[in-house]
């Protein structure tokens, strides 16, 4: 029992310590979506690393021969100009796979997926070489044993991040990796979640970095559930159509997070001090408070005449997504929340009306 709490003290301060790093998340500016046979991945386009990588992998057949590796790694063909060769180079950093080549012992197609760059993020050697290593064992394991295992992984990056090469990889501050069992008649269901520092300081006991699918969740650009489903949706047109509803559930939930009046006076009452707190946010932001009209007038009637606004904007953009083509051009909306956020014409932080001169964030 001691030594349980002291492992469980132990990871919460390990995880407060990350969480106040990872505050500071750093995804990339574009974000692509690729849909390949052995996985699907959530590609940084501008960083060139898998911010998640998801797949499934099957119980391989009783004597299933092995397959041959490739010798070397190669662009993907979904992404052209994804050879990053000459960025690892001399960079001190290994090629980490996000879905290993180990795990595609028996499976030909997915070997030569897990070579595509689009797979790798820089990682240390003991991270690589150790802990890395000893999940995949762990994943293997978890293959032979259950009929299938779900597994999601990828990197967290944030704006201290480092880079290697000329194409400006990014080098992730942490790596993660999830896995899914189902439930058999023999053991329950299970999750199990690792959070693992990029750095060549690192404990050889890989439970040290144990974490749970909520924690890592909230630093995820999307919830567990919807990546699976993402993945789980075989074809484009299915693909197309659960984006859709995820960013139709998106724009709706920033619809209806406008404030009420009650919650506007308290937001307002939380962040300005006094009239001329209010005034002089007023002529950092270029403007002037109206003569002679009171803070709570100012706040209700800016709210009140933007409402129909916000109601156009919403319906426009409901229309404008139920036209999109493509799961592409969904997704490229979908990874982007503080655009459809101020499409809306509202702020991304405060969820107030952008006709406001300034952001009441954070909020009470």
């Amino acid at each position: 029992m001691k030594r349980l709490l002291i492992t469980t003290l132990g990871l919460i301060a390990y995880m407060s310590a990350i969480g106040q790093e990872l505050n500071d998340l750093n995804f990339g500016r574009k974000l692509t979506y690729l849909n390949h046979e052995s996985y699907d991945v959530i590609y940084s386009l501008d960083q060139n690393i898998p911010i998640a990588v998801v797949y499934r992998l099957e119980s391989p057949a009783v004597a299933a021969p092995r397959v041959e590796r490739p010798s070397d790694y190669s662009p993907d063909p979904l992404l052209p100009g994804s050879n990053l060769k000459d960025d690892y180079i001399h960079s001190g950093y290994y090629k980490g796979q996000m879905m290993s080549a180990s795990t595609n012992r028996h499976d030909s197609t997915g070997m030569k997926e897990s070579f595509y760059y689009v797979n790798v993020a820089p990682q240390t050697a003991k991270l690589n070489r150790g802990n890395w290593k000893k999940i995949e064992n762990i994943e293997r394991d978890l293959q032979d044993e259950y009929p299938y295992v779900k597994v999601l992984c990828g990197n967290f990056t944030t704006n201290n991040s480092t880079f290697i090469g000329t194409d400006y990889v990014a080098v992730p501050d942490y790596c993660w990796k999830i896995l899914i069992t189902p439930a058999t008649t023999a053991k329950p269901a299970d999750t199990l979640c690792y959070l693992f520092p990029n750095e060549d300081e690192l404990s050889d006991d890989v439970e040290t970095y144990k974490s749970s699918y909520k924690e890592l969740e909230e630093y995820l650009p999307f919830t567990i559930n919807e990546m699976i489903g993402m993945y789980e949706s075989s074809g484009e047109l299915p693909l197309k159509n659960f984006m859709m509803s995820m960013l139709e559930k998106r724009i709706k939930a920033q619809y209806q997070s406008i404030p009420n009046e009650e919650e506007l006076i308290d937001r307002l009452e939380y962040n300005v001090t006094d009239v001329n707190d209010f005034k002089s946010k007023f002529q950092f932001a270029g403007m002037s408070l109206p003569q002679d009209m009171a803070v709570k007038e100012y706040i209700m009637e800016k709210c009140t005449t933007t409402r129909k606004f916000i109601d156009d904007q919403y319906l426009a953009l409901k229309k404008k997504i139920s036209t999109m083509d493509n799961s592409l051009s969904v997704f490229n909306l979908l990874s982007k929340p503080n655009v459809t956020a101020s499409i809306l014409g509202i702020c991304p932080k405060c969820y107030l009306p952008r006709t406001l001169p300034f952001c009441l964030f954070p909020r009470p």
